[in-house]
């Protein structure tokens, strides 16, 4: 009985196939495509085999409509394989939240040209208090130190008390006892400093980046009230106008060039 279903399992698979018995030994089932005097052109499931007569012993066709079917059904399977390797596949939940993210980082760096464009374009009006003929205004450094600077054209860059200047922690400048430059105060007095630079200096949201700053050492005074200069480093960076009957200094930032 066993040998009787085998059998038939055999029959029902090969029944409707093209089968080409090689002088070798070997036989290929298939559907033939093509045929003429010198080849015979066989497709199998995989693709197309070609073989020359001079190959091949004898061949057993099966009936056309059968062999046609069965290409047919080949082809459906192809298309379907074809299909499933073209759609696209689905992303782990770990891999879509990194992706979004990455998207959200792309997105925010491509906005900030923008952003930055935007923000060149402001300006601000800060009030000071007078000191003779000089402006003294109220300025943030590195977004947690307050210093009341005395506006000055003629310092090349922002100058500190070392009182003020040891507010900014991790700057440890009280461990310098030799200046390294010299400093001119508002009253033009030449003094001894240590060099540095100040991460931000921002006045009334008008916010300048890597400034360069002096320290002028232990025991030399600005004056009482007075935490330094606010020099050329920090007012480069706008289109600035001291507007001494009014007590304001205004900032208008520059776009890069």
């Amino acid at each position: 009985m066993l040998k009787i279903i085998f059998f038939l399992l055999v029959l029902i698979g090969t029944s409707f196939a093209d089968t080409i018995y090689l002088k070798n030994d070997r036989q290929i089932s298939g559907v033939i495509s093509r045929e003429n005097s010198d080849s015979v052109e066989l497709v199998i499931k995989p693709g197309t085999l070609k073989f020359y007569t001079s190959q091949i012993d004898h061949i057993v066709r099966s009936e056309p409509e059968a062999a046609k079917a069965m290409a047919d059904s080949w082809d459906k399977e192809r298309r379907e394989v074809a299909e499933v390797k073209a759609a696209p596949k689905e992303t782990a939940p770990e891999q879509k939240e990194q992706k979004g993210i990455q998207q959200e980082a792309e997105a925010a760096k491509e906005a900030e040209p923008q952003a930055k464009a935007a923000k060149a374009g402001s300006s601000a009006a800060i009030k000071g208090d007078r000191l003779g003929n000089h402006l003294v205004v109220t300025a943030l450094m590195n977004g947690k130190v307050k210093a009341r600077l005395i506006v000055d054209t003629g310092a090349s860059a922002v100058l500190l008390t070392m009182e003020k200047a040891n507010e900014l922690k991790g700057m440890h400048i009280r461990k310098y006892d030799m200046p390294d430059s010299v400093g001119k105060v508002a009253d033009g007095r030449s003094v001894g400093s240590v060099s540095f630079q100040l991460d931000t200096v921002d006045l009334g949201g008008m916010e300048a980046e890597d400034v360069a700053a002096q320290v002028i050492l232990k025991g030399q005074k600005m004056g009482e009230g007075i935490d330094g200069l606010l020099g050329m480093s920090y007012l480069k960076n706008f289109k600035f106008q001291l507007d001494l009957p009014n007590n304001q200094l205004i900032l208008q930032r520059q776009g890069k060039k």
